[in-house]
């Protein structure tokens, strides 16, 4: 019985709702891959950990800034979504998905459309589709979301 409320739940959510895709794309090209120091070199190891060091702070400051700006769009839609989901994947891209009404989409499509992303990322909208992200019971609890790709740059 506790089975069946969460799925007729989960249901509810989503009915006459769809998932708008959207993702933050960093502008420039990450950091270069680190380069191993040569063995020889009497501060190899330092200067190794140092490029560490330097690739995780650049890596946080990205995500800090998709952080940001997904905060700053969700500010825009907002009345316009039932939920949202976000993930942030290890190559800096910030997958977001929005559960919208279907009546809404119009009016959501605009307002993504006046969304001007800043601190160097770029926005790629998705076309409507099945609320996948939404669809399990633990995605409710967990936030977590499919993040494929959305199918164009806008």
């Amino acid at each position: 019985a506790r089975r069946a409320a969460e799925l007729q739940a989960t249901l509810e959510r989503v009915a006459d709702a769809v998932e708008m895709p959207t993702l933050l794309v960093p502008r420039r090209r990450r950091t270069k891959l680190l380069e191993k120091p040569s063995s020889n070199d009497a501060a190899a190891g330092r200067r190794y950990l140092e490029s560490i060091r330097t690739r995780i702070a650049d890596e946080q400051r990205l995500r800090s800034t998709a952080e940001r700006e997904a905060s700053r769009l969700r500010e825009t839609v907002d009345e316009f979504i039932r939920d949202e989901a976000r993930s942030f994947t290890a190559a800096g891209v910030m997958s977001i998905a929005h559960l919208v009404s279907r009546e809404a989409v119009a009016r959501y499509r605009a307002a993504m459309a006046a969304f001007e992303p800043g601190e160097g990322l770029r926005v790629v909208r998705g076309e409507p589709r099945a609320p996948y992200s939404f669809a399990s019971a633990q995605s409710a609890v967990r936030g977590g979301h499919d993040s494929s790709s959305p199918s164009r740059s806008g």
